[in-house]
């Protein structure tokens, strides 16, 4: 995952300024499909808030809605993008965690990222640490939450377990690593892992390529063995 700066005017929104720059597609296809365009600044509903985009995270599964392969591709027009790191810039009048001005970084399950503007329910946006660029607040939502949903959710990771993360170098897995070595977990990268702590097996394997790997998973867990497979939906 890479995270993109938008290069926002930082203007307040005002009765003369109601347009937005954002990246829409017309129609699926390739990189050539997103067009920059003048938009309305989305208004946030009564449990939403309007976040001034600083930087919007560049995930996968962006390409593939942007193709139109994804199961929740969204209809045309479309403003893709699912996380984003800014500031506040308005709040909807049932929203009491946030105020004007937080440092935030958000998911937008109904996409919207790649814009100067985007809008989220309260429930999906969190503080951002003044210790985190916009940059690096925009690449935590997917990854992270997805490698702690299946580290420590739902396979219960401890210290002293061993782990095997398929797919390392990818944004999940790296959030994973990170996740697993503050657990105090032993960490594995390779199918071939197993030979590297003897008869054991692993305590956990967390699988991104399951098409290809789900099979030797099975054969390299302990007897108390869990995985967790990262799964995307295509539609064809």
């Amino acid at each position: 995952m890479a995270a993109m700066p938008i290069h926002n005017s930082y203007r307040a929104i005002s009765s003369f300024s109601k347009v937005m720059k954002a990246v829409r597609i017309l129609k699926y296809g390739g990189p050539e499909v997103l067009q920059i365009e003048n938009v309305p600044i989305p208004s946030p509903a009564e449990n939403e808030v309007l976040i001034r985009v600083h930087s919007s995270g560049i995930n996968p599964v962006d390409t593939y809605m942007r193709e139109g392969k994804h199961a929740l591709s969204p209809t045309l027009p479309s403003i893709l993008g699912r996380d984003v790191a800014g500031v506040v810039e308005e709040v909807g009048n049932n929203v009491t965690k946030f105020k004007k001005g937080d440092r935030v970084f958000a998911g937008l399950p109904n996409n919207g990222g790649y814009a100067e503007y985007a809008t989220s329910e309260e429930k999906n946006i969190y503080p951002l640490s003044e210790k985190l660029t916009f940059n690096q607040g925009a690449a935590i939502y997917i990854p992270y939450f997805t490698a702690y949903r299946a580290l420590v959710t739902k396979c219960r990771a401890k210290a002293g377990e061993n782990v095997l993360i398929h797919g390392a170098s990818g944004a999940v897995g790296n959030a994973a690593i990170q996740i697993a070595k503050k657990l105090g977990a032993e960490k594995g990268y390779l199918n071939n892992a197993v030979a590297a702590i003897g008869c054991l097996g692993f305590d956990v394997v967390l699988e991104n390529l399951a098409n290809i790997n789900l099979g030797s998973d099975f054969s390299v867990l302990n007897n108390n063995g869990r995985i967790a497979v990262r799964i995307t939906i295509f539609s064809y």
